[in-house]
């Protein structure tokens, strides 16, 4: 038993420094910003959906550290399948500086039947 699990592991790590197939550029930080704003999914999607990979933890971490470093947009994972729904749902909690003050907005991740990531909703 332990060794599946040190297998997982290892699988879920090499998925995780993999998955991040393409590099967000500045355009995609607009539009990711904008889409976080106005609580809009779709905008959201279209600007990150290339990073969308295999639902881990680790791939999770991976997202919101990319997020961090590229676009300067404080991202976090709050909770790992904290979400009880069927599928479970992990949250992203982005802090977003505006004139006045900062903005927290929150990204539900969930997966599809092949594992792989995909964004439900944007709320405060």
């Amino acid at each position: 038993m332990r060794i599946f699990r040190l297998a997982a592991l290892i699988i879920g790590f090499i998925a995780g420094v993999t998955a991040c197939k393409k590099e967000l550029n500045n355009s995609d930080c607009d539009g990711l910003r904008d889409g976080l704003l106005k609580n809009d999914v779709k905008l959201v999607t279209k600007n990150i959906g290339s990073l969308l990979s295999s639902y881990s933890e680790g791939t999770l971490d991976l997202l919101a550290n990319e997020i961090t470093d590229r676009c300067n947009i404080p991202a976090t994972v709050d909770c790992f399948n904290c979400i009880k729904t069927n599928p479970p749902q992990t949250e992203i909690i982005f802090s977003l500086v505006q004139q006045g003050g900062t903005v927290q907005k929150r990204l539900d991740i969930s997966y599809t039947s092949n594992n792989k990531m995909v964004l439900l909703n944007v709320h405060d």
